[in-house]
């Protein structure tokens, strides 16, 4: 998927999860913020993604180091990330951490080449939608209407 299509999902999976999470104004900053920056953290092994473009030689030293879609595209980073934050009583930005990095990780679970989710298990689960696509742009519109309808809905509750 473009990175605007993991923008759009992350920033909608924020806003669901906020009608179950009660935060204060900067809570709610730094939530968002998370779950945004987490939704494209996978790609740092991609020099050519989103991320990767902005720090390219740290994208290119990963991905000789790791590989694309390998260790980053699986559950181990993010829940790596959650225990520590939670151990650290951060629960609530581990939860936006997860938030975030999961939803990246759903959404290439539908493209060509999926997801490891149990890396290093080599089993991915693959789907049929091409990245820059036609399904790829349905669902950013789609995703992106719902973030603003669910907002408004958000806010004036």
């Amino acid at each position: 998927m473009k990175g605007r299509t993991h923008l759009t999902f992350s920033i909608l999976l924020g806003v669901i999860s906020l009608f179950f999470i009660d935060l204060g104004v900067k809570e709610h900053a730094i939530f968002f913020l998370l779950v945004v920056l987490a939704s494209f953290m996978p790609d740092i092994d991609h020099p050519d993604s989103a991320i990767g473009r902005k720090i390219r030689p740290i994208s290119f030293l990963v991905k000789l180091l790791a590989g694309h879609r390998g260790v980053f595209h699986s559950l181990l980073i993010p829940l790596t990330i959650f225990l520590v934050l939670f151990q650290m009583g951060y629960t609530i930005y581990g939860i936006a951490i997860l938030i975030g990095y999961l939803s990246h990780l759903l959404l290439d679970s539908f493209n060509h080449s999926g997801v490891a989710w149990f890396f290093p298990l080599p089993a991915r689960i693959k789907g049929a939608i091409k990245s820059g696509g036609f399904t790829d742009f349905i669902l950013f519109l789609v995703f992106l209407s719902l973030s603003v309808i669910l907002g408004i809905f958000l806010m004036l509750r």
